[in-house]
């Protein structure tokens, strides 16, 4: 159950990694052109960051809905996730009716935060145990000495 667990965060943290990815392809394509002409453009721009997003979504909800993985994580990363995806929704409908969507930037800006920071949370049980276990052995060899 444990290696399953870990292998569950993991997946989290593969889903925030493809979305800081897709941040980056982001970032670069909109380096090199001016703005979106058509739901192409928004396609090429943008995939990488919806497959993140659904990743974390799909991970969230199943996080979410088994208590096993004890993690509030989850519940951050869920509502952050939903909220993203409506969001970027919205975001792609207006640049594809040339409307300059600035409420919508700073919604996914904020909802990226909320993913982040489920994704640390999760993320952290990870690493968490293994240092307080190590914190455990080091307190007790110093005891014995």
């Amino acid at each position: 159950m444990a290696e399953r667990i870990r292998r569950f965060r993991l997946t989290v943290v593969a889903g925030a990694l493809v979305m800081t990815a897709g941040r980056a392809l982001d970032l670069r394509w909109h380096a090199t052109h001016d703005e979106f002409e058509t739901g192409i453009d928004q396609l090429q721009a943008h995939w990488l960051a919806w497959l993140g997003a659904l990743i974390l979504l799909a991970t969230g909800a199943v996080g979410v809905r088994r208590r096993i993985y004890r993690s509030p994580g989850f519940a951050v990363l869920f509502v952050a996730a939903s909220l993203y995806a409506a969001v970027a929704g919205w975001h792609f409908w207006l640049h594809q009716n040339l409307r300059d969507p600035d409420l919508p930037h700073v919604l996914l800006a904020l909802s990226q935060l909320g993913l982040y920071g489920g994704s640390v949370m999760i993320g952290a049980g990870l690493v968490v145990p293994h240092c307080r276990e190590r914190y455990l052995q080091g307190r007790e060899r110093a005891a014995e000495a």
